[in-house]
Parts: C-alpha cells; sequence; structure tokens
C-alpha cells in the first residue's frame, strides 16, 4: 500500500495485515514467543484476578483484560499459537534448576 490511504476501510486493512505479519514474526522467533510469554505472564493471564481488596482487584481485573485482548488477537491470527508458549513455557520451566522454580518470574 504505497500510495495514500484515503478510506478508513483502507486503513483498517492495512491494521490487519500489519498485525497478522507481527503474529507470523512472533511465531517465528523464540525470543518473541518468550517476550509474549512473559509480558502475558505480568499480565496475570493465568491467574485470577480476584482479591479480597475492591482497590486490588480492580488493578488485577485491568492487567488481566489487556492479557485477554493481547492473547485474543494473538488466537484470532494464529489458533495454536498460545498452546504452543504454554507447551515452552513449561518445557523451559522443567529444564531449569530446581532452585530457580521458586524464584519470582518478572
Amino acid at each position: 500500500m504505497a500510495g495514500k490511504l484515503e478510506q478508513t476501510a483502507d486503513w483498517k486493512t492495512l491494521d490487519i495485515e500489519r498485525i497478522r505479519a507481527a503474529v507470523e514474526e512472533i511465531e517465528k522467533s523464540a525470543n518473541l514467543r518468550f517476550f509474549i510469554t512473559a509480558l502475558l505472564n505480568a499480565c496475570g493471564v493465568n491467574s485470577t484476578p480476584f482479591d479480597p481488596d475492591p482497590i486490588t482487584a480492580a488493578r488485577l481485573a485491568g492487567r488481566h483484560s489487556v492479557a485477554m485482548d493481547i492473547l485474543s488477537t494473538l488466537s484470532e491470527h494464529s489458533p495454536l499459537l498460545h498452546p504452543r508458549l504454554i507447551h515452552e513455557s513449561i518445557s523451559e520451566a522443567l529444564q531449569r534448576p530446581k532452585e530457580e522454580l521458586n524464584a519470582p518470574v518478572y
């Protein structure tokens, strides 16, 4: 799309193409897959956002919502990417020394 984009539909098409290309790059790169896994974990994708404290619950719910939006976008373009991320994460965790298994994940 070298020319000027005139229509909103053109911009939406370009956005979809760019997201699809980004997901393809994530699929190809072990480092990007690790980064996305760390990002999703930091956002609490594998945990509950509930907490007795309402302010903490609101913060966790916001983070969780972001993670779910990212995961939804990834899954829309590559349905098997999230299971692959989980598999790679578990495989890597099993290879780490036992002392690191209880270390905080950032």
